[in-house]
């Protein structure tokens, strides 16, 4: 005896067998279904999202990679970062050679109104002018401080050469000549 669905993709009534119904038939045809699917996949994703996080945040509370960005595994493809399918899911596709960025600088943040596109250099720019790049003395190889670098310009000048200021600081004339002419160490003034 047949049995009348709704159909949960395009809400026309359908007909169906009661052993179908009773298995859960949900869709009217196969178009429907595969037309579901993504719809599903990210009611899916948004049930890992918290967005009663701080400053507007909206926190992925799903798995994370090592460095600590949110990632997701979609059924149609291989993980991807949850932030960068948070982006595609509401602005589109991300062209290739494009990072999504964070205006908020929380990696584990997903809200689309807090992601952009940028270049490696524009990321990398954006780290460095909010302070998340260890450069300088911060960098856990770094030979000198801040206030070396400073002395040594100091230095420089007032007259001493180059070489005379690498053997005061143990150094290579070479890289006396890139600090001074602030082709490295430049963020220190």
């Amino acid at each position: 005896m047949p049995t009348t669905l709704i159909c949960e993709q395009c809400g026309k009534e359908f007909q169906t067998t009661n052993s179908h119904a009773k298995r859960g038939q949900r869709f009217c045809s196969r178009e429907c279904y595969h037309a579901f699917r993504p719809k599903r996949e990210q009611a899916r994703f948004w049930s890992y999202v918290d967005k009663a996080g701080p400053n507007g945040c909206w926190v992925w509370t799903g798995g994370h990679t090592g460095s600590g960005y949110g990632q997701f595994c979609p059924h149609s493809r291989r993980a991807i970062l949850a932030h960068r399918y948070a982006y595609e899911m509401v602005h589109g596709p991300i062209p290739d050679g494009l990072f999504v960025c964070h205006h908020c600088d929380n990696r584990q943040c997903v809200n689309p109104e807090h992601l952009f596109l940028g270049t490696s250099a524009d990321n990398m720019q954006d780290a460095a002018v909010k302070g998340r790049t260890l450069q300088g003395e911060r960098h856990p190889q770094a030979r000198f401080t801040n206030q070396d670098v400073r002395e040594m310009r100091r230095l420089y000048a007032a007259g001493l050469s180059q070489g005379q200021i690498a053997k005061q600081f143990d150094t290579t004339q070479a890289e006396i000549q890139a600090i001074v002419t602030r082709r490295l160490w430049a963020h220190v003034p």
